[in-house]
């Protein structure tokens, strides 16, 4: 648990949960008292219902995040390109050919990060 390897076990003061209810509540029990779960997503299982007092027991921040606008787009790109930052992505890479194998991938949730299908013509 990300809790047990903070100082003293307090917790982390931010989470980026990008899968929601499949693994909100795990968000909550990570952060610190006061911290923030930035809910940015819902790429995890839906079915799960949604854990809201688990963060009134976490005495934290659950705040929906929006991914932002078309210039707040090209000033991230920028940054990237500047700062050479590199995306966390799944090792496997799968071609056009193999799309329905990648969402397989996805859906079983075996994925590490992002996974990329390569387009043919396209840089990696």
């Amino acid at each position: 648990m990300a809790r047990a390897l903070t100082p003293g076990g307090r917790g982390v003061d931010m989470v980026v949960d990008v899968a929601g209810n499949a693994t909100l509540e795990q968000s909550i029990r990570a952060v610190r008292i006061d911290g923030v779960v930035a809910l940015a997503g819902m790429v995890g299982k839906a079915e799960a219902a949604v854990p809201m007092m688990a963060a009134l027991n976490a005495s934290c921040v659950v705040r929906g995040v929006i991914y932002g606008t078309r210039l707040m787009m090209r000033e991230l790109v920028a940054f990237v390109e500047k700062h050479g930052v590199k995306p966390a992505v799944d090792e496997e890479v799968f071609g056009l050919e193999d799309a329905k194998a990648a969402f397989k991938k996805l859906r079983e949730q075996r994925h590490f990060s992002k996974v990329i299908i390569q387009i043919p013509g396209q840089q990696k």
